[in-house]
């Protein structure tokens, strides 16, 4: 595989995420105009909604967001790591995932402390985080039960 093949198939996903979740290029995720077309949407399925109602629903899904991203790109530099090689789950490969997807949520919310209209928190990072060992935790038990299937198959058994 050529060097421009394996960059674009494995480092430019992650590479990709952290763009979008970069906080200097989306400073619209913090606005209250996001909030505004959210209520919109909420009050359209569900229209007696109270004010507290979309106010928790919107800070779920703001929470929400912030696991699920972090967790997706501690898998994407998990596979970027990995590049194809090797077996399918490693504890180096598995913690270097891990270690870079948590340093870019501490970088992402010490920079949001100097983007207008964002604030960085240390509650995101913990949200972060917390995606971030979820999914290599994930990563690393389906490997593991991919491991005992391969060598139940290998050794006869069912």
């Amino acid at each position: 595989m050529s060097a421009l093949k394996r960059f674009m198939n494995y480092f430019l996903p992650p590479l990709l995420l952290m763009a979008l979740i970069f906080p200097m290029g989306n400073r619209a995720l913090g606005s209250s105009r996001l909030r505004e077309i959210f209520a919109a949407v909420f009050l359209w399925l569900a229209p007696h909604a109270s004010e507290q109602t979309i106010s928790l629903a919107y800070v779920i899904l703001r929470k929400t967001s912030h696991f699920m991203s972090y967790g997706l790109l501690a898998f994407l530099f998990y596979r970027a790591f990995r590049g194809g090689r090797g077996p399918f789950w490693s504890k180096r490969t598995g913690f270097l995932a891990a270690s870079a997807a948590i340093a870019y949520g501490f970088l992402d919310e010490l920079l949001q402390t100097f983007v207008p209209s964002r604030i960085g928190s240390p509650f995101d990072w913990a949200i972060d985080t917390a995606g971030v060992l979820t999914s290599i935790a994930l990563l690393a038990w389906m490997c593991a039960r991919r491991d005992r299937a391969a060598a139940a198959l290998s050794a006869g058994k069912p």
